[in-house]
Order: structure tokens, then sequence, then C-alpha cells
């Protein structure tokens, strides 16, 4: 029992500081002891160190040393949660980032987003004045820094403002695919610093894993377990290159001759942690001072340009550090101090073209000056300066976004000059049509854009149409443009199209309403009630047919159809001497002949009045229980009119009205009397065919 009980490893556990500086710069170490002891075939000499994995922080791995925080700058204390894991355990700890002291920082994170901010001696967090900031891989683009390739990469960044210096360091972990061979059947694993990865099957005796392996970090170890379950473990080559540590940036980037520049050196360790070894700085023309050291991984140096004007370089390396690599600064020195710079209004500027913009640069008494380096930034991006003799050109893409946009060129020691131009849209490239049509005119939107999505209102393409006339296109507020169609006088339909360059860009087909002269046929139906007045009450459904034109301002129509009506009901009735129930039923179809006059109004509205014969044939029966069936077939002529409202839909109306009418049925039916009487209705027609002219 007690030899079991020695066998037993404590648990898992991590030290840490309670608290570390989130200054980007300032590392601090974390040590693990305890967890489970070797595991099978796992080499002495080739430990499993463990790994630690932080939320908001950078860790440098252990390698010969504990694992170390590396905290992301930031203006606020906040707190880090952090799991540390070794052979398949785990545990999880927290210390506290505070803020730093007052000075320049940059926030860099492990998406590569760079932020730079000051500290005041108040605490509070400021915009850095003037600032400049160098990476040592890769390049600044919107906020972040753009690596090239998946290699490891101790990432160094060097910031400099007009108070100060600043610096800030990120491990950024490469990715890689190992190719492994082993037994057939065999379970591979590696393990890069103390990170595991994998497992997978090697079942033809190769397999391909991928890996990431932090930065400085050579080799790993492969674990592969047969099928019986013996483990081995090997090194193995991670192929880990050397890549540039070095980030140097200079408070400007031009110089007077005979004065003086500060340049702010950032160093990374190969582990990416700030190094401890001070970089070494010389200039070819100009002379430059032992770079000082202002913290752990930053120096400063001060450069004093030559006095002739040109160009000069200065170059950084660390002694001793091959691995670290060399940069190079290429300074301008120029000859005066520039006061003035005058810039030339371009003229039409598009989207997404070239631009260029003329200027030049003069000192206090009005001296041009010539190849004096600038610069210029055109909606806050880097432009180009190209000199042409003692006139220079600013040289730029627009921007793809049709809007007004400053440009602004700055010379040493003037004021910048600003300029706004307005960008234009490009040549139109799509382009969306969109009609919205009445009866015989339409209104036609027009959303035209470039090839950046900009819309061009109502300029830069024409808007044509066969069967219409259009006019003039009229730009909105929300881009777009709007032109009337009017219909030629017989036309029923409309080809537009918006061409630009030669090019049709959108077509559609719009359609009109007929001509008010134009013989239109049409259908309907109707459902309602109808009442004699008596105790004949009962639906009435129909349907009608009939053609219609316009003349002058009245619509004239002569329609046929055919509705019908059915009845039953009982009555008492004296059947031989005796009061007796009779049951009654009525089936009547009624064809009338009608002409109509409708008077339009209010664009979608109309009156009608119907007026016509009609003709009712009608089936009529009675039975008692005495008497029998008795039935009887009649044709009864008579006379309806109605009066109705409608409301137009496109080619369709909806109606409503009331009719009187008259027809009775003979004495010798079995139900005789008035079978027209008055009607409620509400009908619907639409006309299917254009008949001409």
């Amino acid at each position: 029992m007690i030899c079991a009980a020695l066998l037993i490893a404590a648990p898992l556990s991590a030290s840490a500081p309670q608290a570390v500086p989130a200054d980007g710069r300032t590392t601090a170490p974390v040590e693990l002891s305890g967890g489970p002891e070797l595991l099978a075939g796992e080499k002495p000499e080739l430990p499993d160190q463990g790994s630690v994995t932080c939320a908001d922080t950078a860790v440098i791995p252990a390698q010969g040393q504990a694992a170390r925080l590396l905290a992301y700058a930031s203006a606020k204390a906040r707190q880090i949660t952090c799991t540390a894991h070794r052979r398949g355990d785990s545990v999880s700890f927290s210390v506290r980032a505070e803020p730093p002291g007052p000075g320049l920082y940059a926030s860099l994170d492990h998406q590569l987003a760079l932020s730079a901010f000051r500290i005041l001696p108040d605490g509070s967090a400021a915009v850095p004045p003037s600032l400049r900031v160098a990476v040592s891989a890769g390049q600044l683009a919107g906020g972040r820094v753009v690596l090239p390739g998946r290699s490891p990469r101790a990432l160094a960044v060097a910031l400099i403002d007009a108070r100060g210096e600043g610096a800030a360091f990120l491990p950024v972990p490469g990715r890689t695919q190992l190719h492994l061979e082993s037994k057939r059947g065999a379970t591979l694993s590696v393990r890069v610093a103390g990170a595991l990865f994998g497992p997978v099957r090697a079942a033809d005796g190769k397999a391909t894993l991928p890996v990431q392996v932090p930065p400085g970090v050579r080799q790993g170890v492969v674990r592969a377990v047969d099928r019986v379950g013996n483990a081995r473990e090997l090194p193995i080559d991670l192929g880990t290159p050397d890549l540039a540590r070095i980030a140097a940036v200079l408070e400007a980037m031009q110089v007077t001759a005979d004065e003086e520049l500060r340049v702010a050196i950032a160093v990374a360790a190969a582990d990416g942690a700030p190094a401890d070894t001070a970089p070494r700085a010389e200039a070819k023309r100009g002379t430059i001072s032992a770079p000082a050291p202002k913290g752990r991984g930053l120096w400063v140096a001060r450069y004093r340009a030559p006095s002739t004007p040109g160009s000069d370089t200065i170059r950084v390396e660390v002694p001793g550090d091959a691995g670290a690599g060399r940069i190079e600064l290429k300074v301008d020195v120029i000859p005066g101090a520039p006061a003035r710079v005058s810039l030339v209004p371009p003229g039409p500027v598009h989207a997404g073209e070239e631009l260029a913009v003329r200027l030049s640069v003069r000192d206090s008494a009005g001296n041009t000056l010539t190849r004096i380096p600038l610069e210029a930034h055109l909606a806050g991006a880097p432009a180009r300066v190209s000199w042409d003799g003692a006139v220079a050109a600013v040289l730029a893409q627009a921007p793809e976004r049709s809007a007004p946009v400053e440009l602004a060129v700055r010379a040493p020691g003037a004021a910048p000059a600003a300029m706004r131009i307005e960008v234009l849209p490009a040549e139109a490239s799509s382009a969306q049509i969109t009609a919205d049509a009445g009866e015989r005119e339409a209104r036609v939107r027009a959303l035209v854009r470039d090839r950046f999505g900009n819309a061009l209102g109502a300029s830069g393409f024409s808007l044509a149409a066969r069967g219409a006339s259009v006019g003039e296109l009229a730009p909105t507020a929300a881009g777009h443009a709007e032109a009337t169609l009017k219909a030629d006088p017989r036309s029923r339909s409309a080809d537009a199209e918006i061409t630009a360059a030669g090019k049709v860009l959108a077509r559609t087909t719009v359609r009109f309403e007929p001509p008010a002269d134009a013989w239109l046929l049409f259908a309907g139906a109707s459902g309602g009630a109808m009442s004699n007045g008596g105790t004949l009450r009962t639906a009435r459904l129909g349907v009608e047919i009939g053609i219609r034109r316009q003349f002058g301002g009245i619509e004239a129509a002569l329609l046929t159809g055919a509705d019908a009506i059915s009845f039953r009901g009982d009555i008492i009735g004296d059947v031989a001497g005796a009061a007796m129930t009779v049951s009654q039923h009525l089936f009547a179809l009624t064809v009338p002949v009608l002409a109509r006059a409708r008077l339009p109004f209010a664009r979608r509205f109309g009156i009608g009045l119907e007026l016509g014969p009609l003709a009712t044939f009608a089936w009529a029966s009675a039975q008692s229980q005495v008497s029998g069936k008795e039935t009887q077939t009649s044709l009864a002529p008579g006379f309806r009119a109605r009066a109705s409202l409608d409301y137009k839909l496109g080619r369709s109306r909806v109606l409503v009205g009331a009719g009187w009418g008259t027809a009775r049925l003979p004495d010798s039916s079995p139900l005789h009397g008035e079978i027209e009487g008055k009607s409620v209705f509400l009908g619907y027609e639409a006309w299917l065919l254009d008949l001409g002219p």
C-alpha cells in the first residue's frame, strides 16, 4: 500500500505572478509542477514541459526555462484566464494585467490587430501625436499586420511619436505539414513546445499531420504507438527558418541637412520575447549615436544628417545574432526648410482612375525647392509623389467610392496643404430598370452603377424607348434617376433600355393600357342578392361578356351574359277547399342584353349605368299532399337597370352596385308574379382581348 501511494503523482499546478504589466514588452514566468509522470516511451532527455494557453495574452512556450506570459498592451486593467496542459492533465489559473505607466504602447494581439496609444501621467489614454510605426515583417494595412507566408515569426513593432518611443512584441506561430513514417497501423502524434497534435493513424506506414510551431522552436517530438501498444518517441527537425526580428522607425521620412532625427529600434529574441542584446546602428553619410536602452527590447538612437542634401542609409543589426537579420532605413536629406506647398486643382476625377495633382514647394523666401521628400495621403491612404523638374505631382488611384475626398501633402517644416477633390462615378457598368405603368404613361426608374457600385444618378448614360417618348431624366436622393414614358398614340407597349458607351446595360418592356379608342373584349362575374318585395328573396349569381370603347370622356359598352336564381319555400294554400302546405320551387335563368355608360373619375374610379331588355327562362313547381306535383316551364320577357361604382386594378375592375328590373311569370305557372325585382351585387370584370384599332 505504501509503494502504491508513492506512484500516485501530485496534481498538475501552475505558479504565476498575481499581476503582470500590460505593456506588450514585459514577460512573466509560469512554473508548472506535478501532474502525470513520464508516459511510456517518453525520453527523459525529451521531456514534456507542458504548454500554457491564455485568452487575451501571448505565451512564450517553455524551452529550457519556464513558459512566460506576454500580456497585450492595454490602458485598462483586466483579468487574464489561462490553462496549463501536460500529459493529458490541465489546470486553470488567472493573473491580473495592470496598465503600465506613462508612455507609448501598442496593443498587438493574436489576430495581428495593431492599436497604438499613449498613456498620460494622469493614467488616461490618448491618441499618440505624429505616430509612426514599423514592423519587423509584413506590412500594416487597415489596422492589422499582414504577414507573408506561414512561417513562425518573432514579431517586433517599433513606435515613435512627438513625445517618445515605444515597442510591442508578439510570438506568431507558424503552420506546417509534417510527413511522418512509421510501422503500418501505428498511431502517431507530435509534441511541439508542449502542445500535442494528433493522433493520426498511419495505415500504410505514412501520415501527414498539420502542426503549429512557435517561433524559436526548432525541434518537436514524434510519439508512435504500434498496434500492440508499444510506444516510442523520437525528435523531429521542424525546419524553423531564421527570419528578421528587427523593427526600426524614424520620427520623420526626411530631415534638413545637419539636423537630428530620433530612431526607435525594437528587437525580438528568437522565441518572440523582447531581446536583451543591444543592436548596432550605423549611417552611410551622416552620424548616429549608439542605441540607448529604453526598456526591454527597445533602444533609441539619434541620427544627425550630413551637411549636404541627398539620400542616406541607416543600417541596424544585432552583433552576434545573425538570425535577427539586418534592416536599412532610407533618409532623405533636404536643403533648407520648406514653408509652403501649393496644389493645382485637377480636372474631373472618376472613381478608380489614376489621379495626378501638380504641386510646387517653396521656402519662406518664396524660392522653389526641388526634389523635396513629400508625404502625400489621398483619403487617408499614402500616395506617391513624382518630381519633374521644379514641379511635383501626387500620383494615386482615386478611391472606389464616389464622394469628396481630401488630398493632404506635407513637407517637413511647412504647413500641410490640403485640397478637397470631388470623386465622380466611373463609367457605367451595370444597370437596373423598373417601371410603374399607368394607363398611357409609365414612371421609369433607372439605377445605373459603375464597376465599384457607385450610383451615376442621371448622367453618364442614356434612356431610350421604342413605342413611347421619354421625358427628362431627373436624379433622386436615393441615387437613381426617374423619367416619364408617354405611350405613342397606337402603342400598347414600349421597350425601354439603358445604354452607355454603345452597350445596352438593361432593358425592360412596359405594358400600357390600350388607347382610349380601342375596342376591348371583356368578361366578368357577379354575385349578390335579390328580392321581389314579397316572399322571393334569394341569391343571384351571374357571368357576363361584352365589348367596350371610350368615346371622349365616356366609356360605352354592350354586354350580355347569364345569371341564375334558385328558390324553395312553403306556403299555406287552399287545396280542394282545405288549407294545406304547398312546397314551391323556382329556378330561373336570365339572359340580359345591356348597354352601359361609364364615367371615370379620380384616375381609378368610375360610375356606370346599365339598361336593357332581358329574357328569363323559368322552371317552377308546386306540390302538396293532396294535389301532387305540378310543374311548368315558361319564358318571361323583362327589363333591367343597374347602377354601379367600380375601382380599377390594372386591366381589372371591382364593382359594387344595385339594380332594378321586372319580369313576371304567367298566372298559369305554379309560381307567378315578379321574379326580377330589386338586387344588390358585387362584381369583377377584366378585359381579355384588345380588338384594335
